[in-house]
């Protein structure tokens, strides 16, 4: 089994490089426009761009050139000319190459970019690994989806403070209630039981003294054990919840300690098309094309075999 698992990280650990060695080899193919934008950012931002978003510059780039490619492969509804007639990329991936880095996006979210229309995203999803108070054993304690858990109780998880713990639950019939709390070494002092209407309040000495006019005392020992006797009946399918402090060192076998599990989850995404269509007159489309080749001149290639392979880095200026 352990040979097993070394084996799977192996092949982990490799596939992940190789992951990396793709995206590196992707950022050097699209070396000129990426520079472009590193300086962009460096003149207007005053910092260097980083890895990440180097390699996403390069793999939207990719994907642009990659979608127009195709397009004029497949049948296509255009108005008057064809879109292959007049070479877009010149213009649109400098533009694409300036935009991206600054998005404000990418200040406030990790972005990563796919390099299909659909893909996964992995995250690591932590959980709860055991009931402590209003905490269930299996919920969410941070998660990419839904962040961290803001709730008193689950704040105060990895503490040895107990919040609203369920010990019963009324029935209308019945004021006396017993049991055993679930973290039994509890500090003299700190033990607080209630329905929401009347409160006991351990005073240190074993005793849990009502707030109610004519409500019973009730008992707590330093194992946990209580017995509250209320002053009137609770009512049917009210919840009796404890608060209080314990001492994890006196709980056998680190059972005191709460634990987390961790697990990698993804979630899958899929990419929304927008499409639009674009009419326009033969005039303009020769307008157009004539403008491109005035770009042309200045150092970018609007040729179909050679339209990737320079970049007028003045547009990004």
């Amino acid at each position: 089994m352990i040979g097993t698992d070394k084996q799977l990280r192996a092949m982990m650990e490799a596939q992940i490089k190789e992951q990396e060695l793709a995206k590196d080899r992707l950022a050097k193919k699209w070396a000129p426009y990426v520079e472009a934008s590193a300086a962009l950012v460096k003149k207007n931002e005053g910092r260097d761009m980083t890895a990440l978003e180097r390699r996403n510059v390069a793999q939207v780039l990719e994907n642009c050139a990659s979608q127009s490619a195709g397009r004029s492969k497949r049948s296509w509804l255009n108005e008057t000319t064809y879109g292959s007639d007049i070479s877009f990329l010149g213009v649109q991936l400098p533009i694409v190459a300036a935009l991206l880095p600054s998005l404000v996006l990418n200040k406030i979210g990790l972005v990563q970019s796919l390099d299909r229309r659909t893909g996964s995203v992995f995250y690591m999803d932590v959980k709860y690994g055991q009931a402590k108070g209003a905490i269930a054993s299996g919920s969410t304690m941070m998660s990419a989806t839904t962040g961290h858990n803001s709730t008193v109780a689950g704040r105060r998880y990895a503490s040895e403070l107990v919040e609203d713990e369920t010990l019963a639950t009324g029935d209308g019939a019945h004021v006396t209630y017993t049991g055993t709390l679930a973290y039994p070494a509890n500090v003299a002092g700190t033990v607080v039981i209630t329905d929401g209407v009347e409160t006991f309040t351990d005073n240190g000495a074993g005793v849990l003294e009502s707030d109610a006019s004519g409500g019973t005392d009730g008992t707590i020992s330093t194992a946990g054990v209580y017995n509250v006797t209320f002053a009137t009946n609770v009512v049917d399918g009210v919840a009796i919840t404890a608060g209080y402090q314990y001492d994890y060192e006196k709980i056998a076998n680190g059972a005191g300690v709460p634990e987390v599990n961790s697990s990698l989850t993804s979630s899958s995404l899929t990419a929304i098309d927008f499409p639009l269509r674009a009419k326009y007159s033969v005039g303009a489309a020769i307008d157009l094309e004539k403008a491109l080749d005035k770009w042309a001149g200045q150092g970018v290639s609007f040729g179909k075999n050679n339209l990737l392979n320079s970049v007028d880095t003045s547009l990004l200026s």
